[in-house]
């Protein structure tokens, strides 16, 4: 945290009552410790009085190898609440009033599901199907089906400023919510291609305003995520050493694409 960033979002920090007064000795006007140590800027220091808590709801079921399958799936629902980012990578928007970075922390996935499974296939010796004895057992027996899903919900971030209206240094400057982020009906007049939602504008910018200060933290939903692979694969025994080996014969994997975060207004 920056211990010393300016009280208030004047025009006049860093340059005195007036441009003009801009001189080495009121630089840094309107910092805490601007009227014993004037000339000195920034001081950050590391802090531990940020907070954060999690609720979480989790649920499993799993079916051990019976009958050629088996499953183990599991379901998580989470909502992640606090001051400060899970990586800590910004600053308070202002120091001095913490209980304005409160909200959402990501990475709130606030849905997430897993399931991998397993299925032998009926063919082969012993199995329902071609369950030839001779030589063809080479080739039908020991296959399998196996497969893997996963989905997550868009986690939760944060709309940030790339400039500092508020003329205090602030390491995370946000915009003001003034409408429904998820609201399209006039998002060309933001400059997006069209009015409604796409990868370029994945919420509506104007649904936000450039404030004085701006409050709150996490207003926005990121993208959700959902892959899938289902590699078929076969156990084979060699008939001279009855050892066994592994390999996938064909993979098939699907993701939904992933962007990053667009969260710089």
């Amino acid at each position: 945290v920056n211990l010393n960033q300016p009280l208030q979002p004047l025009d006049a920090n860093f340059c005195g009552p007036l441009p003009p007064d801009c001189t080495a000795e009121n630089a840094n006007f309107n910092r805490p410790y601007f009227g014993t140590v004037p000339d000195i800027g920034p001081i950050r220091a590391e802090a531990h009085n940020f907070s954060s808590i999690t609720h979480g709801l989790q649920v499993r079921f799993e079916k051990r190898f019976s009958h050629d399958w088996s499953m183990l799936s599991a379901y998580t629902w989470q909502h992640t609440i606090g001051q400060s980012e899970e990586n800590e990578w910004l600053e308070p928007q202002n120091t001095h009033d913490l209980k304005a970075e409160r909200g959402n922390n990501g990475p709130d996935y606030r849905h997430q599901f897993t399931s991998a499974w397993s299925y032998e296939l009926p063919i082969g010796p012993k199995k329902r199907f071609l369950a030839s004895p001779g030589p063809a057992r080479w080739v039908t027996e020991g296959w399998q089906m196996n497969g893997i899903i996963a989905m997550y919900s868009g986690q939760a971030f944060t709309p940030l400023l790339s400039f500092d209206p508020t003329n205090t240094g602030s390491g995370a400057p946000r915009p003001d919510l003034i409408g429904n982020p998820y609201d399209f009906s006039n998002a060309t007049s933001a400059g997006c291609p069209s009015n409604r939602q796409t990868i370029q504008c994945w919420y509506n910018p104007a649904a936000y305003a450039v404030p004085a200060v701006a409050p709150g933290q996490s207003f926005a939903t990121g993208f959700g995520n959902t892959t899938w692979i289902f590699p078929p694969s076969r156990t084979s025994g060699s008939p001279r050493d009855g050892t066994c080996s592994s390999g996938p014969r064909r993979s098939i994997c699907s993701t939904h694409p992933s962007s990053g975060f667009p969260t710089t207004a």
